[in-house]
């Protein structure tokens, strides 16, 4: 089985076609076919795929689809009440290593561990309509989003640009 790891994603390391810019072939053989397209209606093609808990944002570029975002969401919804998911899923071949950066962990946490790993980041709050109300965007491409619950911000999504 293959590991996918999230903390070396954070730090600018990938170390397999689920990566953006890689081509869109070489990541079809690596996950496989998608349980579902979402096409956008723009002058050049975009679409987004879904596999389970991951989504890849595409993009036409230079008559070839590369990846241009990949995210994890990492809560569910439960009566209007978002939580933290248990078990992220890819693909049955694949398992998901988070590290540290596991759904939930607070923002204050989330802080110490890029410090540790000597990334630099730049804090946002996010004014608009959402539920996000931060989001950390690193040094390194990657950006970390949280929700307020009753305690702190938690980590909500990953995004790798």
């Amino acid at each position: 089985m293959t590991l996918i790891s999230v903390s070396s994603m954070i730090r600018g390391e990938f170390h397999s076609p689920l990566a953006p810019r890689s081509r869109l072939e070489d990541l079809g053989k690596f996950l496989g076919v998608p349980e579902r397209w979402d096409f956008g209606i723009e002058d050049e093609f975009i679409c987004q795929l879904g596999y389970k808990d991951f989504e890849i944002s595409l993009r036409a570029r230079n008559n070839k689809v590369e990846i241009e975002r990949i995210w994890i969401e990492l809560w569910d919804s439960l009566n209007d009440v978002l939580i933290p998911k248990k078990r992220i899923r890819l693909t049955r071949h694949l398992k998901v290593d988070f590290g540290v950066f596991l759904p939930g962990l607070p923002i204050s946490k989330a802080k110490m561990e890029l410090e540790k790993l000597d990334i630099r980041y730049q804090e946002i709050d996010i004014l608009h309509d959402s539920e996000f109300r931060k989001v950390l965007k690193t040094s390194k491409k990657s950006e970390l989003y949280f929700y307020s619950d009753d305690n702190e911000q938690s980590l909500m999504e990953i995004h790798f640009l």
